[in-house]
């Protein structure tokens, strides 16, 4: 399915935003706003197969996971610092899962407080339902999880002051999932692999190039698995909302994580790593993972 675009919400440029990198405990940029190419390039972030159905379920309905009988991807459980069980996605939320959402009509009037400035739960684009959704912002996300009766991943142990703070895996759902509790920098190990998950780097050309870099149907890459078993693309295809934003309102920053198709920059592509976009942000890199 071709992309098309949401009415009156334009694609933000990366430059409206701050791009930080995390890794080894160090803060590192993540390179230029808006370039394509080069370490760090994000050209994702600009203006205007089959689904593996054993991780993520095709998007035809209620998919049963560790967390019981659920709309979206199939859920894994997870044991959290404290001992505690949360669950996580397998995958990222389809356009097909995200299009059950959009039938059920759900009342915008529904929304939390902090969202009450979302006038439409329509996507930027779509591209094919096996894909990851895309081109939704924060409130989107917070909508889509509340209806699939999960949501949106948060920290650990309350608020967060400072988004860095979720680089740490015993403060955030996301990165404790990703990291395997802290014990590896990427889903599949400690050293990275350029080839295990999708970013910039997929085809060997070492640069950031339209279509060549494109998102890829969820858990298309075997290799991408992990921090925990049954956890897919937590690196690379597209970046996910997390629940953490440094206020309510529509001009605050939010946070996303993971990286995409568009990343060059190891930083990014780490269980660390994290941008963060104001809430109303619209991205072709940026979709939804929920938790429970």
């Amino acid at each position: 399915m071709g992309r098309r675009f949401r009415g009156n919400g334009a694609l933000v440029a990366i430059g409206a935003i701050t791009a930080v990198g995390v890794a080894c405990g160090a803060r590192s940029e993540l390179g230029s706003a808006g370039t394509s190419g080069g370490e760090g390039g994000d050209s994702s972030w600009v203006s205007s197969s089959s689904t593996n159905s054993g991780a993520g379920g095709a998007g035809a309905g209620p998919v049963e996971g560790d967390c019981g009988l659920l709309e979206g991807p199939r859920m894994v459980r997870v044991i959290g610092p404290t001992g505690e069980a949360y669950c996580i996605d397998a995958t990222e939320t389809t356009n097909a899962h995200y299009k059950r959402f959009l039938a059920a009509d759900v009342e915008l009037g529904s929304q939390e407080p902090r969202c009450q400035w979302n006038t439409t739960w329509e996507p930027g684009f779509w591209e094919e339902d096996d894909e990851p959704v895309v081109a939704v912002d924060f409130c989107d996300a917070v909508g889509y999880c509340a209806w699939a009766g999960k949501r949106l991943c948060g920290p650990i142990g309350g608020p967060v002051t400072d988004p860095l703070e979720l680089a740490e895996p015993t403060r955030s759902e996301w990165s404790w999932a990703c990291s395997a509790g802290g014990t590896k920098a990427f889903p599949y190990g400690n050293e990275f692999d350029p080839t295990a998950c999708v970013s910039a780097l997929t085809n060997g050309d070492g640069e950031y190039t339209e279509p060549e870099d494109h998102v890829y149907p969820v858990a298309s890459f075997e290799r991408c698995q992990g921090g925990f078993t049954g956890l897919f693309d937590m690196s690379g295809n597209v970046s996910e909302w997390e629940d953490a934003c440094t206020g309510e309102g529509p001009e605050e920053l939010c946070v996303v994580r993971g990286g995409g198709y568009y990343n060059l920059a190891q930083p990014a592509l780490a269980c660390a790593g994290l941008l963060t976009p104001k809430p109303q942000t619209l991205s072709y890199g940026a979709g939804i993972r929920c938790c429970l």
